[in-house]
């Protein structure tokens, strides 16, 4: 067994190698896991001149040393006969082995390293010594606060001056401050003083009496101290601290079952079980899981409470705490029917006991604070794993998952999470499964239904040994009013507004603030004034409405959804950009009422397709995913067969510039336009005949030069004096004449076409969406003649007329091809530091789009102009005013 030294040190134990970059890459997948070539070379090598021969050559050093294995050559780990004392340090405090931690602590992660491996790894580096450092310290405060229990003063003083002093800690958490100094104040350290100082200045109590430590122990250790590694919820541990260290008396985890409610509270008692000065009579776990709703809540805590197990009435039970400091965990309370008046009389009888509810329902007594919680985070960071993919990988690997097909698996382990919502409970059930079923046959047998999740472990508790036993009891403590309303918000995909809700499910606002307080239902917040229910929540609910009810649910809401598309469809003259948003937040509910209309009404399915893709232009302003685009194709079909020709070659015109344009595939895109011209010249539609022909004069001109001119001079002639028709025509000489590097022609005929269609904007006249369009690729093309001419200013001033004209349609894709082609001028010029912030939002942009050929460019070009794409992604991007 060999022995990875990371802790103050860089070497690996009875080998010659002292090569800090094999050493690293060693040290990277001990701490992260099974990672890719691709993304090491990147990580570690990407200023060599060949990043993946410099990984290669590190590689040969450590096979040479036994400490790597490769799965096919593109996934490399760390071999079993490694270990790590980073890693051994991080099991020892996962079970609670403080003295050890200590012990093993010899120093800061890579202390010795100089910080010169680029931006990526150093912050790799100084987060994972933070992270590693801060258990340290949390070790020490537990050991410290252990031995004053004990009245060994002077270990207790040496703990915490260890915990103070060590090196490469980060700044104190506020909850941990406030440990150290309580503890610094009755060690009289001479450190208490600046503790003091620095507790004042995060707005900490620190007047408050210290009283004497009584050597009460916590009978809940075996509850608190559990055999699964907690994962994640870091954000909410820190919340639940401000709400303690802000004088919060009463604070209830309020959320579905199974999310993990018990977990984060027993993960905080164990915070607080160490903070012996705020808490001197210790933790007490008090659990109400199985106990009947008429339970006699005094005498059922009395007997966790006082000693000898002897029980009291509530007047005797607040006497009894009312001159103690204690933490009292009451979990799983939604069912209790005293619960509330129990915890009101505590609150308000016994100041200095703080109680921490978990339940499915907020009690709704005055002091309570409520921290609302969903599932587990389901962002990664840039490097490492999210928590909801933390803990599959974790689960799956207990039941002979192969560690190594995690990183192979990424990508449909984070998709199978986002699918569960995160929900904790329905993770851990589905990673079981990868016994027998691979990651992706587990999330396509999950689409169907929930009925993988109904198999947890048989030591578990009962609510925990399937999703349905989880979230059962939740949905029986509603009314039939409400129970009826909830299985009706079951047919919505996506978040909703109240005015949907009401619509599809006739729900009030008396019985929306029940299903949220209920938390069956979660309010969105940041005064968006929308709901969403959680998927798995969602499909259960589905799974046990009776069909009746989702019949009827989902007519309302093809309705509704139909009815929001016309008025959108309306609004896009006056309002495009507030339209598009609205339309944006609806998109998944609208493109499930148009797959019902399409199955149920096709003629009504038509006419929505036609609203959403051609009045709306959905598929080009805001694309996303492909299900809209196979919807579209299917409302052609329907048209076509109900003889609605026109509305049939509408919907095949904005399929084929999706197809161009986001797809990147001109071949589909050309025999998709070939198509509606057949139907407009079965129609005789004057406007699409040109349109058409002009499209395809340009689009076939590399394949077909004399076909192509042909289609030209045939919407030509057709034009005539039409100014939006001879707009059409000019569009299509110009690209033409830039195939030909005709330069001022195309100024010329860009400039001309920009003055009509501006002309046409002004009146009011023609096709608001096709002007439109024809407007800003005029200006597209006009800009592009303008660098090419070497006009660098004038081709600026263009390219923010162009960003301004986007944003003010409300045009996503549009406004990322102006922000990078005005990014690109300026990077040109040598403006780099101007050139920024448009890259970092073109980016965002094409990224959130699926624009993947887009984005690949300009990330290369973001390269070269030496522009970190990870700097300021939270400044606002720039903007030009309409």
């Amino acid at each position: 067994m060999t022995v990875l030294r990371t802790l103050g040190s860089l070497l690996l134990e009875g080998s010659t190698l002292t090569r800090p970059k094999p050493l690293l890459v060693l040290a990277f997948l001990a701490m992260e896991g099974p990672t890719a070539r691709r993304a090491l070379a990147e990580l570690f090598f990407h200023e060599a001149a060949d990043p993946r021969d410099s990984l290669a050559t590190a590689l040969r050093h450590l096979r040479r040393e036994g400490a790597i294995v490769e799965a096919s050559g593109a996934t490399c780990s760390v071999a079993e006969t490694v270990r790590v004392d980073a890693r051994m340090l991080l099991a020892a405090f996962d079970a609670f082995r403080y003295a050890d931690v200590e012990r093993a602590y010899t120093g800061p992660f890579l202390e010795t390293l100089e910080l010169t491996h680029g931006p990526e790894a150093e912050t790799w580096m100084f987060e994972t010594r933070e992270a590693i450092a801060a258990r340290v310290r949390t070790a020490s405060l537990h050991l410290a606060g252990d031995a004053l229990v004990q009245a060994r003063l002077e270990d207790a003083r040496d703990h915490l001056r260890r915990a103070l002093r060590v090196r490469g800690a980060p700044e104190f958490e506020p909850d941990e401050l406030g440990t150290a100094f309580r503890l610094a104040e009755r060690l009289q350290l001479p450190e208490s003083a600046q503790l003091r100082a620095t507790a004042q200045g995060y707005g900490l109590p620190v007047e408050a009496p210290l009283r004497p430590v009584r050597g009460a122990s916590v009978g809940d250790a075996a509850i608190l101290h559990r055999a699964t590694r907690f994962v994640g919820r870091r954000r909410e541990l820190d919340r639940l601290a401000r709400f303690i260290e802000g004088g919060a008396k009463v604070v209830s985890i309020v959320g579905l079952g199974g999310v993990g409610k018990t977990r984060l509270a027993l993960r905080f008692a164990q915070r607080c079980e160490a903070d012996v000065l705020r808490f001197p009579d210790g933790v007490t776990v008090v659990a109400f899981d199985g106990a009947p709703g008429d339970v006699d809540v005094s005498a059922h805590v009395s007997r966790r409470l006082v000693p000898g197990g002897r029980t009291h009435d509530l007047a005797a039970l607040c006497a009894a705490l009312a001159s103690e400091r204690r933490f009292v965990v009451l979990d799983n309370v939604e069912h209790v029917r005293e619960a509330s008046a129990f915890v009101d009389a505590v609150s308000r009888r016994c100041p200095d006991v703080t109680l921490l509810l978990t339940s499915r329902r907020r009690l709704g007594v005055e002091a309570e604070h409520v921290l609302d919680l969903d599932g587990l985070d389901m962002a990664g960071a840039a490097i490492g794993r999210s928590d909801a993919a933390t803990l599959f990988t974790e689960r799956a690997v207990r039941v002979g998952y192969p560690h190594e097909a995690a990183d192979r698996d990424r990508d449909t382990i984070d998709e199978l999470c986002r699918q569960l919502g995160g929900h904790a409970l329905a993770i851990e059930l589905a990673a079981a499964w990868t016994r027998l079923l691979s990651v992706a046959e587990i999330a396509a047998t999950l689409r169907a239904g929930l009925e993988l999740l109904d198999d947890g472990p048989v030591d578990g508790p009962t609510r925990h040994r399937a999703v349905t036993a989880a979230l059962a009891p939740s949905v029986a403590l509603l009314d039939p009013r409400e129970a009826r309303c909830l299985g009706a918000l079951a047919t919505f995909e996506g978040s909703f507004a109240f005015d949907a809700a009401t619509a599809v499910a006739g729900a009030s606002l008396p019985i929306m603030a029940r299903l949220v307080d209920q938390a069956l239902v979660r309010s969105m917040g940041g005064g968006l004034g929308r709901f969403e229910l959680h998927p798995v929540l969602r499909e259960y609910v589905r799974e046990s409405t009776s069909s009746d009810v989702l019949r009827a649910a989902e007519l309302q809401h093809r309705r509704f959804y139909a009815a929001v598309v016309a008025r959108s469809a309306v609004s896009m003259r006056s309002s495009p950009a507030a339209v598009l948003d609205r339309l944006e937040l609806d998109l998944p509910d609208v493109v499930v009422a148009l797959r019902r209309a399409l199955e149920a009404d096709p003629v009504a399915g038509v006419v929505m397709a036609k609203n959403l893709v051609v009045d709306a232009d959905m598929l080009q302003a805001r694309p996303t995913g492909t299900d809209l685009l196979t919807l579209a194709e299917s409302a052609v079909d329907h048209a076509e067969m109900t003889g609605d020709l026109d509305g049939a070659r509408s919907l095949l015109v904005k399929i084929a510039n999706a197809r161009r344009v986001l797809r990147r595939d001109p071949t589909a895109a050309t025999e998709t336009y070939r198509r509606a011209l057949e139907m407009a010249e079965r129609t005789g539609d004057r406007h699409a005949l040109v349109m058409l022909n002009a499209i395809l004069g340009t689009s076939m001109y590399e394949v077909d030069a004399e076909l192509a001119a042909r289609h030209l001079d045939a919407a030509e002639e057709l034009a005539g004096d039409d100014p939006l028709l001879v707009c059409e025509v000019l569009q299509r000489r110009g690209y033409v004449a830039t195939r030909m590097d005709a330069w001022r022609d195309v100024r010329a005929i860009n400039e001309r076409a920009v003055v009509l269609t501006t002309s046409l904007l002004e009146r009011g006249e023609g096709d608001p969406q096709r002007v439109a369009s024809l407007h800003y690729f005029c200006l597209h093309n006009l800009g592009g003649a303008l660098d090419s001419l070497g006009a660098v200013e004038e081709s600026l001033d263009v390219r923010h007329r162009a960003l301004a004209f986007a944003e003010s349609r409300g045009q996503r894709l549009w406004s990322a091809y102006a922000r990078h082609e005005i990014a690109s001028g300026l990077a040109d010029a040598g403006r780099r530091e101007e050139a920024a912030p448009y890259v970092r939002d073109a980016v965002r942009a094409f990224r959130a789009i699926g624009a993947a050929e887009d984005l690949a460019l300009l990330e290369r070009q973001a390269t070269e102009w030496g522009i970190d794409l990870d700097q300021g992604d939270h400044e606002d991007p720039p903007t030009d005013a309409a």
